[in-house]
């Protein structure tokens, strides 16, 4: 893993031992440690299907939890670094108490509903090749469609820490 990464984990958690993850669905047990995963999302005008909705990290793996420093995520564009590409997220939304409801249909999930969505301004930032972009766990992002021509691809890695994420 990336020195600077490690660094600035090291600052926030006060420590560097930490396991990567990938998330996939959580209906199929996806669930897989010390990977990580390809992200695709086809432009809009071929599916609108391949963007997760807006949801937070903190409630990744099927629990919600309180503790706002269990994880983060990096998300890696490979394909697709302008506007109409990279993934939306709320500034300032990792400060928020998101006392909202993630129960849907009995089962846990991250993704908030719409008419709260509408309640944050959302960014989409152009990046350079080999930037990526930091996710604090209780930050809202998501719902991120493809408005380029080509299809997106990104790695998402989830950083657990250790001494805070439990299953």
């Amino acid at each position: 893993m990336n020195n600077r990464i490690l660094n600035v984990l090291n600052y926030k958690w006060g420590h560097k031992k930490i396991v990567t993850s990938w998330i996939g669905n959580l209906e199929k047990n996806q669930l897989v440690y010390n990977a990580t995963g390809f992200r695709i999302a086809r432009p809009v005008l071929k599916s609108n299907q391949d963007a997760a909705g807006v949801h937070l990290d903190i409630n990744a793996g099927g629990q919600i939890r309180k503790d706002k420093n269990a994880l983060a995520t990096i998300w890696i564009p490979l394909i697709g670094f302008n506007k109409n590409y990279t993934l939306r997220f709320a500034p300032g939304s990792h400060t928020v108490n998101h006392t909202i409801s993630f129960i849907k249909k009995k089962k846990i999930t991250p993704v908030v509903e719409k008419s709260y969505e509408k309640k944050f301004k959302f960014v989409r930032p152009t990046l350079k090749i080999g930037q990526a972009i930091l996710l604090h766990s209780n930050l809202l992002h998501g719902g991120s469609r493809n408005f380029g021509k080509k299809t997106r691809v990104s790695l998402d890695v989830r950083i657990l820490n250790l001494k805070r994420f439990s299953n």
